[in-house]
């Protein structure tokens, strides 16, 4: 089967089956068990329709009959649900140093894990492991071929992308590609309440790469990632380069000014703080915890600098809501972990330079799924190619 990208990563419009297909079984997750004439009367689908469409769903055991629900009268109505026994979809995470590997049913639920190092930074050297890698993931997990589905891969960049045709050649089963950011912001979707709206926003980590998922489109950069992200400018010698500073909010942000490397930038140059004792003394040591903990303590150097990454996300969601008009946004990729000291700061940006009428209701949440957010993201992308094909 060949591996298929345009419907993740750009608009694209649905095919009335596909968007029926994606609706309903969406509908039974959520719901866990619901009847044929509920279906019909959330989503405005006859019920004839609903009931053969649900007939091809059984066949492909891809929903089972539970039994009968309660009645208002007359004949108590059957229940369907999805078949999690029979139904699984890989997640895999590749990296610069390793790559991780999630099964799952279709619910989400983890039923086996690993990770493995890989030597080598390359996307060559990537295409020449992951795949036995992978293979053995999967044999190892007891899980009979047939039942797993598809597998979804997080990618760093798209020279990766070999890797995925290697892994469909040698397992038999469908491949489904994508960045960071678009596994994650479809995981959250997914398995986040606060995120289980028709209009998403998804920020993806402090380098501002994002994500918006508008009905049941994806939009995105050109390119097979599809995230509003780039890394061509050149990085300031430290965040408070005076140039940079004037013009760095319309700019696109460089990969390595994230928080940790503006924090390291700082130490390196001999400046006085916390992060100093707290990484003892080891400008390598420095990573999230500790500057989480210097913020704490009312390092001025760390609060300077998430101050400052804050802003300029904020003025990016900004211009994203007033564009997109999201409903949610969900800050993940290692955000999170800011909690507050981050989502503050946006909501100040939001409040001053997103219109009225949006701002009011705009929710900014944090990403909720933890150390597997992308290998999860990267699984619930599968799930949704299946659900899109049934």
């Amino acid at each position: 089967m060949e591996i298929e990208r345009s419907g993740l990563f750009s608009c694209r419009i649905l095919s009335e089956k596909e968007a029926k297909n994606l609706e309903m079984l969406e509908l039974i997750r959520r719901e866990k068990a619901f009847s044929r004439t509920d279906i019909s009367k959330t989503t405005g689908i006859n019920i004839v329709s609903v009931s053969n469409y649900i007939k091809n769903y059984i066949d492909k055991k891809l929903v089972l009959e539970k039994g009968f629900g309660e009645s208002s009268g007359g004949r108590k109505p059957e229940l369907v649900e999805l078949n999690l026994k029979n139904n699984y979809v890989a997640g895999i995470e590749i990296s610069a140093d390793r790559v991780s590997f999630i099964l799952a049913d279709f619910d989400m639920t983890i039923v086996s894990r690993d990770e493995k190092p890989v030597l080598g930074r390359s996307a060559e050297t990537a295409i020449r492991e992951v795949p036995a890698l992978a293979k053995n993931f999967l044999e190892g997990s007891k899980i009979a071929k047939d039942k797993i589905r598809a597998i979804g891969v997080a990618l760093p960049q798209n020279g990766f992308l070999p890797v995925c045709r290697t892994i469909e050649s040698d397992t038999g089963i469908p491949v489904f590609a994508a960045g960071y950011a678009a596994c994650e912001a479809f995981g959250e979707k997914r398995m986040n309440k606060d995120a289980d709206v028709d209009n998403l926003l998804f920020i993806y980590s402090d380098l501002g790469r994002g994500i918006v998922i508008k009905d049941s489109a994806c939009f995105g950069a050109v390119g097979a990632t599809g995230e509003i992200y780039c890394d061509e400018v050149k990085p300031p010698k430290s965040h408070n380069d005076i140039s940079y500073e004037q013009s760095k909010y319309l700019q696109p942000w460089p990969g390595d000014l994230g928080i940790v490397s503006a924090a390291r930038n700082e130490v390196a140059r001999g400046i006085g703080t916390k992060m100093v004792e707290l990484a003892s003394g080891k400008v390598e040591n420095i990573n999230d915890d500790i500057i989480i903990k210097a913020v704490i303590d009312k390092d001025e150097v760390a609060l300077s600098i998430v101050n400052s990454v804050g802003t300029n996300l904020g003025l990016r969601i900004s211009y994203l809501i007033n564009l997109f008009e999201p409903e949610t946004v969900v800050l993940g990729g290692g955000l999170e972990k800011y909690g507050n000291l981050m989502i503050d700061k946006i909501k100040q940006m939001v409040n001053t330079f997103v219109l009225k009428r949006l701002a009011r209701n705009i929710k900014i949440a944090p990403s909720l799924l933890g150390k597997n957010a992308v290998g999860l993201g990267a699984a619930s992308i599968a799930v949704r190619e299946v659900f899109l094909r049934a």
